[in-house]
């Protein structure tokens, strides 16, 4: 049984919310150059010298569900290894700060408003001996695969848990550290069945070998995973260079954002079109004006306050963006409002604005995540400064408690609560042992 750490607020990575759609942002794409001869020429050069290569990211111990590539497969093969890869997945479970009160009889009680489960991998404890082996990796594949559906599944009869999730103790702190037991063993209990499906997974599959046996759990999983499958309700997007900020203007702009791609409600990538990919986003100029009561900097708006998407002659939607704060590496601003009616023939636009005409989504929210330390890039925002960033759009549909709107800095999750506080577990399955064809 393989225990991931703990992460102090792992929620303020999330992109989104439950039933909310997150955009993705990309730079336009680039223009073909001009030949500048009409013949083609030889030309001998030297290869410049770029220096000494930088090292590889650390392992994720927490890598969040995506296809799996061999490069996610980071512990070398142990001398001793009986099978070809073993792969550790698992279910996090992520929580909102308990909300505990004083009963009649003077003890107290403590329970979560929210919960969210994720499947994730640890590359660390995870390794392949035959990283181009593409029948290998798929039946790897499947393991986390495995932890997905029963993420999704968790995640759809959440009530129960939260019902069933109770501490109890003659203080405050004490009810909180026996929710707190009982959290663990909740995660220990859902890992516990979920090894049981992976040991099937692998015993019928012989690790792979059996050709057989491995489409028809081919299929199994495939059919589970559309027939589960989240309506995309967020978008993401990158950009190479859209984040620039001037110290001697204290002006903070965002330039050459477009659509990419769609996400889930979870922030994972969707397959898809929608005729919202390929516009263009435009964002006002913001000015760094001070600091929150948290010590977070806040930029205001200058000029027009308006947040827009267009493609050609077609407005996909316009909205009031007055703010951006900077909390935990990212910016963050949210506008009551949703101006304009044209949703040009996108679904997740319509999705987003029947939500809040309803009344199910009270806030739309944008995250714009720079890939440097933007704070240690321009000195606390007393230095110049350009970087590229991934930014996140869509409608929040979870109500914050009335203490919690500091959370809108952190990543506009479904468990919008005080930032710091929210915990995640995991308790990764065992590694799973895979004997290569």
């Amino acid at each position: 049984m393989l225990r991931l750490p703990r992460s102090s607020h792992p929620l303020a990575r999330a992109v989104g919310t439950a039933g909310a759609a997150l955009l993705l942002f990309a730079p336009p794409p680039a223009r073909a150059a001009t030949p500048l001869l009409a013949s083609p020429r030889t030309v001998d050069f030297r290869p410049m010298d770029d220096g000494p290569k930088p090292p590889p990211p650390p392992p994720k111990p927490d890598l969040p569900y995506q296809p799996l590539k061999p490069e996610n497969f980071r512990q070398p093969p142990p001398a001793n290894a009986k099978h070809d890869a073993e792969t550790a997945t698992g279910v996090a479970v992520e929580h909102s700060p308990p909300k505990t009160e004083k009963q009649p009889d003077g003890s107290y009680t403590s329970k979560y408003t929210d919960l969210k489960y994720s499947s994730v991998v640890d590359e660390g404890q995870s390794y392949n001996k035959r990283p181009n082996d593409e029948e290998l990796l798929k039946h790897e594949q499947g393991h986390f695969d495995l932890s997905e559906l029963e993420a999704r599944k968790r995640n759809a009869d959440k009530k129960k848990a939260l019902d069933k999730l109770e501490g109890t103790g003659s203080t405050p702190q004490e009810a909180e550290a026996d929710l707190d037991k009982k959290l663990d063993e909740h995660t220990k209990e859902v890992n516990k069945g979920l090894n049981e499906k992976q040991e099937q997974y692998d015993n019928e599959t012989d690790h792979s070998k059996n050709g057989a046996k491995q489409k028809e759990w081919n299929k199994k999983i495939d059919d589970g995973l559309k027939s589960t499958t989240p309506k995309s309700t967020q978008v993401k997007s990158t950009s190479s260079h859209s984040a620039h900020y001037d110290a001697a203007t204290k002006q903070l702009r965002f330039t050459d954002d477009v659509f990419t791609g769609l996400l889930d409600e979870h922030g994972l990538p969707l397959p898809g079109d929608d005729a919202l990919l390929g516009a263009e986003v435009l964002l006002p100029s913001f000015a760094l004006v001070g600091e929150t009561v948290a010590g977070d900097p806040f930029f205001l708006a200058e000029g027009s306050l308006t947040m827009s998407a267009v493609e050609g002659g077609t407005q996909y939607f316009a909205l009031d963006l007055p703010y951006l704060l900077y909390h935990d590496g990212m910016f963050v601003g949210v506008s009551p409002t949703m101006l304009g009616p044209q949703v040009g023939g996108s679904a997740v636009l319509g999705a987003m604005r029947a939500a809040f005409d309803a009344g199910d989504a009270f806030l739309l929210g944008l995250r714009i995540v720079p890939d440097t330390d933007f704070g240690a890039l321009t000195q606390g925002f007393t230095a110049s400064g350009t970087s590229s960033f991934t930014n996140g759009f869509g409608s929040v549909t979870t109500a914050p408690e009335p203490a919690s709107a500091t959370l809108l800095g952190a990543g506009l999750t479904a468990l919008l609560t005080s930032v710091g506080v929210a915990r995640r577990r995991a308790a990764a399955s065992r590694s799973r042992p895979e004997s290569g064809r």
